[in-house]
Order: C-alpha cells, then sequence, then structure tokens
C-alpha cells in the first residue's frame, strides 16, 4: 500500500519578460499597472462630477413663517447687516467658558422680514421665534426677548467667535447660562 501523497509544492510561476510582473515589487508588476488604471478612472469620475460637488455649500439663513418677505440670506448678504458684538460666559461640562461673538442681531432680520400681526390689542407680543439647525435641533424664543421695546435681549447670528469666523451660521442667545438656545449651524428661522 502507498502511503499518503505529499503535499504539491507550489512555485513562482514564471511569467513572460513582456508581461510586467515582477516578484520585487519595483512598479512594473500586474497590480501596480491595475492601480494606474483605477487612479485613472477615480479621476475621470471627478472630473465628471458636478461643480456644486467639489465645494461645500456657503451658509444660508432662510427666514419663514408668519412674514411679509420671506427670505433667503446668504454668509454674503448677512455680512452687510451692521455688527453686534456680545461677550458671553455660560456654563458648560467643562466648567465656565467665556467667548466674545459678533454677527446680526435676530431682531434686525425679523424687521426686514416684517412678521404678520392678527389683528387685535399689542399682537405682536404672541409670536414665537423657531430656530432651526441642520441637525435637527431648535429652539424658541419669544418676541418679547428680543424686541428692544421689551427685554431687548441681544440675540445674534453669529458669523464670528473671538475674532476667527465661523464655518456655520450659530444663534447665540446671551443670558442663558447654559447655552441651551445656542444653535449650532443654522439654518432657518421660522416665525410663528
Amino acid at each position: 500500500m502507498p502511503g499518503p501523497k505529499p503535499p504539491e509544492r507550489r512555485r513562482f510561476t514564471q511569467y513572460p519578460a513582456d508581461h510586467n510582473v515582477s516578484p520585487h515589487g519595483n512598479g512594473n508588476s500586474i497590480f501596480m499597472r491595475m492601480g494606474g488604471r483605477l487612479s485613472l478612472a477615480l479621476l475621470l469620475a471627478a472630473a465628471a462630477a458636478p461643480a456644486g460637488a467639489e465645494a461645500p455649500a456657503s451658509p444660508q439663513l432662510e427666514i419663514a413663517g408668519r412674514v411679509a418677505h420671506p427670505q433667503v440670506l446668504t454668509l454674503s448678504d448677512l455680512r452687510h447687516f451692521p455688527a453686534t458684538t456680545v461677550e458671553l460666559t455660560q456654563t458648560g461640562g467643562h466648567g465656565p467658558q467665556h467667548a466674545t461673538w459678533s454677527g446680526v442681531l435676530l431682531w434686525t432680520l425679523l424687521q426686514r422680514a416684517a412678521p404678520v400681526d392678527e389683528p387685535g390689542r399689542k399682537t405682536t407680543l404672541r409670536h414665537t421665534i423657531l430656530a432651526h439647525g441642520t441637525d435637527g435641533y431648535a429652539v424658541a424664543l419669544a418676541v418679547g426677548e428680543i424686541d428692544p421695546a421689551f427685554e431687548g435681549k441681544q440675540v445674534i447670528v453669529a458669523l464670528a467667535r473671538d475674532g476667527a469666523p465661523l464655518h456655520s451660521l450659530e444663534l447665540v442667545v446671551p443670558g442663558d447660562r447654559h447655552a441651551g438656545r445656542d444653535v449650532h449651524d443654522l439654518d432657518k428661522v421660522s416665525v410663528n
């Protein structure tokens, strides 16, 4: 009875010289050529992509709801409004944090959009403002909080923090100890 068959030995297969396969990885392997083709394919696909897909969109703020003049304001539009600076110390998870914010008063933007009041006495105070972030976070403010004839809180749509421009819009609400109503990536303000 013959014994078990010895395992087959595998040998490196020699390819013809014009096949460009190298066991030493000197850059002429078929894999390198395929990688080059893949790189070319990715480059061509990127060139064929829509122009808007190449760069992130600039932040915009939509003002809608019960307003006479709904609008969408770009970052450039917001920079043309008078700037307001507020200094805040707010308590966060890492203790008190101090910052200087600059931007546009929310009240100024609402006045331009012209909230529509219901008939009656002092109906302006019935309005609420919902500020929405791109992540779905939303907070409410009362018009009386920001109206200079009442509390006059300097709530701003911030464009910069400590002198450095922000990459997105942020609603900053002074007087809130824990910054719970600050909205990062602000994209919409609705007047109700």
